[in-house]
């Protein structure tokens, strides 16, 4: 794992236990990592070690890890400012709740135990819904969206949930090649689509926003998920301009993953984009049933961890 991401998943266990506990020490997220005795990957070699004891090898590692955190995190101040729901003292970070709690919900999905086993595989269809109204609120008040994954709220066909595109937007015509079996597809990776209308009152020629939704810890195996030419197989045609495709996740993404990332998985939402969203657009577009959704989704995950 490159150290950029290890740094930001450790950042993401000392937030988690703030957000538990209400504080956090900065190397509480070193803590397995002392037991298991994994600090070599932190390049050990820039720490002399043909003469330095072991023991002195890794307390310079755990000092240089516990400072890529602190500073992972300083980043976050500095990006999100106050949309970030904690306060870093020293090296004590503090919980402070607001009345918009999506960054919690979102680390708590990263946090938790389980995505798919009981209770928690509400968790990335929670996910999926939460990415779509933001997405669709970022490209203003011509967008509208649609959440299109599997599986969906009312339990219907890919082709029920598209036919409401196609009502709304005239595009997005239901025709499968011969050799496809409609009962077969779930949704070929497209959880969301966001569209662009026109700015008069003719359909034709908006833009399409294609989502994919990513929540597990192979994330970054997904950036190449959702095709557009295997979309295209169903619809005759898809529409008429070309779709852009967009990579949603729950996930903290360092600077130099979304460069690498954003050729393969199109435009990308990670966890501090989607929170700007919400506090730039003041969570309007939330009703009182998806901010219960995310709050009931953080606390299952706070009261189930160890």
């Amino acid at each position: 794992m490159p150290l950029a991401q290890r740094h930001a998943e450790e950042a993401d266990h000392v937030e988690h236990e703030a957000l538990t506990y209400g504080a956090s020490v900065v190397d509480i997220g070193l803590y397995g990592d002392r037991i298991s005795g994994v600090l070599d990957d932190f390049e050990l070699e820039n720490a002399h070690s043909h003469v330095r004891e072991s023991w002195h090898q890794s307390d310079i590692a755990t000092d240089d890890s516990v400072s890529n955190i602190g500073i992972e995190i300083e980043r976050r101040i500095r990006i999100l400012k106050s949309a970030y729901p904690f306060k870093l003292s020293g090296s004590t970070l503090r919980y402070v709740p607001g009345n918009m709690k999506i960054y919690e919900f979102m680390l708590s999905v990263c946090c938790s135990p389980s995505l798919t086993k009981g209770d928690f595989a509400c968790l990335p269809r929670t996910f999926e819904r939460v990415a779509k109204v933001l997405v669709t609120m970022y490209f203003g008040d011509y967008a509208r969206g649609w959440h299109t994954g599997w599986p969906r709220d009312d339990g219907t066909s890919f082709q029920k949930a598209v036919e409401e595109i196609h009502r709304h937007t005239g595009e997005w015509r239901w025709n499968p090649q011969t050799e496809l079996d409609p009962n077969s597809v779930r949704d070929e990776g497209c959880d969301f689509v966001v569209w662009l209308a026109p700015s008069d009152d003719r359909k034709v020629g908006g833009l399409f926003v294609l989502g994919q939704c990513a929540c597990g810890n192979n994330w970054q195996s997904k950036y190449d998920d959702l095709s557009i030419k295997d979309l295209q197989r169903w619809f005759h045609p898809l529409s008429l301009v070309d779709p852009v495709r967009s990579f949603a996740t729950p996930r903290y993404m360092p600077d130099e993953m979304l460069s690498k990332a954003s050729p393969r998985a199109g435009l990308l939402f990670d966890r501090a984009r989607l929170t700007s969203i919400a506090y730039r657009t003041k969570g309007k577009a939330f009703d009182k049933e998806m901010l219960k959704l995310m709050d009931d989704a953080t606390q299952l995950v706070r009261t189930r961890l160890p």
